[in-house]
């Protein structure tokens, strides 16, 4: 008789006790405060490396830039948890080749879509003259840079929310859409202490989250999420300089003046762009046609726990 596989009377594999403690809803909680310690700690290191290079001219920029690259910290602590808990191993094949969707044309795709999607938003708040911008210029080498490491920082959140707590979520309860509204809920409470932070801003963050989930549910690519984010983060932080999230840009290659900026249904002075209304409808708006096109093309992304 086979005794490789247990089985219970209907069927199914029975669980061990460690699987039954990772399959408790509130576990992938303590997961990701364990791997955000780690990762903070990693990021420090990290940003450690950049303080040579400062000095009296540059040193905002500098510290603007370690604080992105910092991100990768728990980059890395999240790929590493991920492949020391031999359970959660599958969740490492979400990123590679290997999926379908996961291919430079897809990335790129996303990358246009967050640059076109932030850019309209903010297009319409120079429109309605909630702010002026200006050509500041900057160094080259520190665009590049900066592109790398705000591709750290979409990475670090994409791997989390539609990553690992998307599929941590989904094998718990066996439902996408569950797991999808979890993960973007959550996303949005991670912006909760964001400088700025309004109600709206967090709806905002909540259905910026369920755009990039549905992305890469619909797609099957993590790659293009992690660019729409890329582009989207970049555009409003690293061209047009306007705080993202709350945060305020240090280097960029445009400028907006702060004390001529309004609030309208077009720009938050607080939050910038992703605390409004015209982003809230934007979102919405997208996130309903995605949810069509998935419903109607029957997509979903590969289950790696199959």
């Amino acid at each position: 008789m086979d005794t490789t596989v247990t089985k219970c009377n209907s069927g199914k594999v029975k669980k061990t006790i460690w699987q039954k403690i990772l399959d408790f809803p509130l576990v992938p909680l303590i997961e990701i405060a364990i791997i955000g310690i780690i990762g903070n700690f990693l990021g420090r290191g990290v940003s450690n490396l950049f303080r040579p290079f400062a000095n009296e001219q540059n040193i905002d920029s500098i510290r603007f830039l370690a604080a992105y690259f910092s991100t990768a910290g728990t980059v890395i602590a999240q790929l590493i948890y991920m492949w020391v808990v031999k359970p959660h191993r599958p969740m490492l094949k979400t990123m590679g080749t290997s999926i379908s969707g996961n291919n430079i044309k897809m990335a790129f795709i996303g990358l246009v879509v967050g640059l076109v999607m932030n850019g309209s938003a903010i297009l319409v708040a120079a429109l309605h003259k909630d702010v002026k911008l200006h050509f500041a210029g900057g160094s080259l080498l520190l665009f590049i840079l900066l592109f790398i490491a705000v591709l750290f920082q979409a990475s670090n959140e994409e791997i989390l929310c539609r990553c690992f707590l998307y599929h941590r979520f989904n094998k718990i309860f066996k439902r996408p859409a569950v797991a999808m509204f979890i993960a973007s809920t959550l996303f949005g409470f991670l912006h909760l202490l964001n400088p700025g932070v309004s109600p709206l801003a967090i709806i905002n963050v909540v259905l910026a989250g369920l755009w990039l989930g549905l992305l890469m549910y619909c797609f099957d690519s993590i790659w293009m999420a992690i660019a729409a984010h890329l582009g989207w983060n970049y555009s409003q932080s690293i061209i047009f300089g306007l705080p993202n999230s709350g945060n305020a840009s240090a280097f960029s290659l445009l400028k907006y003046d702060m004390a001529s900026a309004t609030n309208s249904f077009a720009y938050n002075v607080d939050f910038g762009v992703e605390g409004t209304v015209f982003v809230c409808i934007m979102l919405l708006v997208i996130d309903c046609g995605l949810i069509v096109y998935a419903i109607t093309k029957k997509k979903q992304p590969t289950d790696v726990y199959l």
